[in-house]
């Protein structure tokens, strides 16, 4: 949905918990499947299959506080 917020060229920025590249990513994953229905801590490959499904493919993946968190950018196509 924020996706199609966007006007065309508009950045969507996700910041997440990526269970494959952040060092809290199995324990996130554990917390979220006991709080959660189904609950995961998904990979940076999720995400990006997701945006692009949304049609903002992720252009970056920047790692912030010390890798524990990242923010994906995607432009929503023009």
């Amino acid at each position: 949905r924020a996706a199609g917020a966007l006007a065309p060229d508009g950045l969507l920025a996700v910041q997440e918990v990526l269970g494959d590249r952040s060092p809290q990513g199995p324990s996130f994953g554990v917390m979220m499947l006991l709080s959660t229905p189904g609950g995961d801590a998904h990979g940076g490959d999720d995400y990006r299959r997701w945006m692009t499904a949304a049609g903002c493919p992720p252009e970056r993946v920047v790692a912030i506080a010390d890798g524990w968190h990242h923010l994906l950018l995607g432009r929503r196509a023009a």
